[in-house]
């Protein structure tokens, strides 16, 4: 049987529906609008008190689907495991590419979920503000200065060391300090969900 030359359409929802990563969320994000209703909220009569409670986070398991709704509404999200935010955003983007690709190739193309899309994106340029850091080229060190100078002495002395010393450059604090570094811009998908 001959493989077709289109590109079949991967499911991506696994990722964004299923997949559940430790994040600290407040307190008052655990609760649905009905249990808001029927229990309402914790009220001592101290206001200190009662805003820290308001202010209180909570550490839950939770899927990207449920993050971005909670984004939505205004409320933070804290990850725990700065690993896990790059897992975010890499699925996120895998599901914007997907549905993108699908637009672009599919017959259906009423029943893409724009605002949801939309939704994930803007998400998505959050937490790229953290991660972006991560898709830089970061520069091999192979040796440092102060190895090279001790590689050429034969033996070391009070004066040798005060000569080598003298003559080592200023080393960079980091390599975020390099101006040469460029880095690279978040693919936008809002142009292609907007209608």
């Amino acid at each position: 049987m001959p493989i077709p030359d289109f590109e079949l359409p991967i499911d991506t929802s696994r990722l964004i529906f299923d997949d559940r990563y430790m994040i600290r969320v407040p307190v008052i994000a655990t609760k649905t609008e009905l249990e808001m209703k029927i229990f309402g909220t914790v009220y001592t009569g101290d206001p200190d008190i009662d805003k820290g409670h308001m202010d209180e986070w909570v550490t839950v398991m939770w899927s990207i689907d449920r993050m971005v709704e909670n984004s939505k509404k205004g409320m933070g999200v804290k990850v725990i495991k700065f690993e896990d935010s790059k897992k975010i955003y890499e699925s996120i983007m895998r599901h914007l590419r997907a549905w993108r690709n699908y637009k672009e190739q599919g017959i259906n193309i009423n029943m893409i979920p724009y605002d949801d899309l939309i939704s994930l994106d803007e998400f998505a340029n959050l937490i790229y503000e953290y991660v972006k850091y991560e898709y830089i080229e970061k520069p091999m060190v192979i040796e440092s200065t102060i190895d090279s100078y001790f590689k050429e002495l034969n033996f070391i002395n009070k004066q040798n060391l005060t000569n080598i010393f003298s003559n080592v450059p200023k080393a960079k604090d980091s390599w975020r300090d390099d101006k040469d570094i460029t880095i690279p811009t978040k693919e936008d998908f809002s142009k292609y969900f907007k209608g």
